[in-house]
């Protein structure tokens, strides 16, 4: 049967034709070639399925051989059957960070007003690090837990990588009481860089709330560490301690309450470059 015509009258007389045809068709004739129509679509819809349920199985493979770039997620405490997955919901900071990739860009939003408490190092590594109050209401809180060892007082907290970034829009960071009066604290810092690293940290609308005692980060021998703060609250306790390695700091409408300072230095041979 020829598969190509001069005109559009031409196709349609010879679908006619064909029309005609089958209909002439003796009806046991016409069934076979029925069921025969029927049994190759079937055939076929089987093959779309297959090439699909394939498709799927190599889109998953090739996430799990490439990880994603940046990572997201609502931190919500309350949500009883968080997803877990990137672009869902995780109950803690922890977790998401501990699912994420190392190198990405986490951003993780947290919904105001809520409680989120840190009861175990969280280890960031070389990750980029973005905190983002979601709703409107009170800024979240990230609340230090303190554990008690021979050395004394100890603080749960972030334990960053050689290279490592800490954004924080709206949110504000607690210092906990001591567990043991009595004794002094091992290692009051909130973002505890090693020595050797370089760090990126940079504060909005957010505030730091503890004791003198309390830095949010130090730069440690041979450390670098960068911290920005606009529209940012230092209640009691100090944004960064250059003892021994160098900082660059920049501030914009900072308050500082109860004795809180934006930097110092508690040794020798630590620098700084501030406005």
């Amino acid at each position: 049967m020829p598969t190509n015509f001069a005109t559009m009258s031409e196709a349609l007389a010879k679908l006619s034709s064909l029309a005609t045809f089958l209909a002439d068709m003796p009806a046991g004739v016409r069934a076979q070639v029925e069921a025969a129509v029927a049994e190759g679509e079937a055939d076929l819809a089987a093959l779309q399925a297959a090439v699909d349920a394939l498709a799927v199985e190599v889109a998953a493979g090739v996430e799990g051989l490439i990880p994603s770039l940046a990572f997201e997620a609502v931190i919500d405490p309350a949500d009883p059957n968080p997803t877990e997955i990137n672009g869902g919901t995780f109950n803690t900071i922890a977790d998401a960070v501990a699912a994420s990739d190392e190198g990405v860009a986490v951003h993780l939003r947290l919904r105001s007003g809520e409680m989120h408490p840190v009861v175990s190092n969280i280890a960031t590594g070389e990750r980029g690090l973005y905190l983002e109050k979601v709703g409107a209401g009170a800024n979240p809180v990230i609340a230090f837990g303190a554990y008690e060892n021979g050395a004394g007082n100890q603080l749960y907290n972030f334990v960053p990588g050689f290279f490592s970034r800490i954004r924080a829009h709206d949110i504000d960071f607690v210092a906990p009481a001591k567990l043991n009066a009595a004794k002094g604290w091992g290692t009051p810092r909130f973002w505890n860089i090693p020595a050797g690293t370089q760090t990126q940290i940079a504060f909005r609308d957010c505030r730091l709330i503890g004791t003198g005692e309390f830095t949010f980060t130090n730069t440690g021998g041979g450390a670098v560490a960068t911290l920005s703060a606009l529209n940012t609250t230092f209640d009691g306790m100090v944004g960064i301690d250059f003892a021994q390695g160098t900082a660059v700091v920049g501030q914009r409408t900072t308050t500082l309450i109860n004795g809180g300072q934006v930097a110092i230095s508690s040794g020798a041979g630590g620098a700084v470059l501030t406005n």
